[in-house]
């Protein structure tokens, strides 16, 4: 008489460990798309504030006049990427007495990520410039 077998379980296609390793991708990519785009802003925000306080640092003596008129370059800049004009922005360009200049922005992002709650990032845009007379400049060389 041949031996008994015990009956065989069908073998699952899907491992669980496979099953845990998908739920945490999709769950990253899903964090990745609510959360990614207003820092991808702010590097855009950034990017605009270095470029109103780079054009300001060159174009002549720091005095009150200028502060203001880079101070209004740069909210505007902002409002652009932004696409409205927030009144809690707060952008300003502060003179500094060895002729650099260093522009601020000062923003907030809510964000309301499907199944969680609203959530209130805040950004600080900061960038120092100096003038390139002196050998250095804001960015790096090439």
């Amino acid at each position: 008489m041949p031996p008994i077998r015990k009956a065989r379980r069908p073998e699952s296609s899907v491992e669980p460990r496979s099953l845990v390793i998908g739920a945490l991708m999709l769950a990253g990519a899903y964090l990745g798309l609510a959360y990614g785009p207003p820092y991808l802003e702010y590097y855009h925000v950034r990017e605009a504030v270095r470029e109103v306080a780079e054009r300001c640092v060159m174009s002549g003596p720091n005095d009150g006049e200028k502060q203001g008129r880079c101070a209004l370059q740069i909210r505007a800049a902002v409002v652009e990427i932004l696409g409205h004009d927030d009144p809690d922005l707060v952008a300003d360009l502060v003179m500094r007495p060895n002729d650099t200049v260093e522009g601020v922005c000062d923003y907030n992002r809510v964000v309301k990520p499907l199944g969680l709650s609203a959530r209130t990032l805040h950004f600080h845009a900061s960038v120092v410039a100096a003038p390139a007379y002196r050998g250095f400049t804001s960015r790096p060389a090439p």
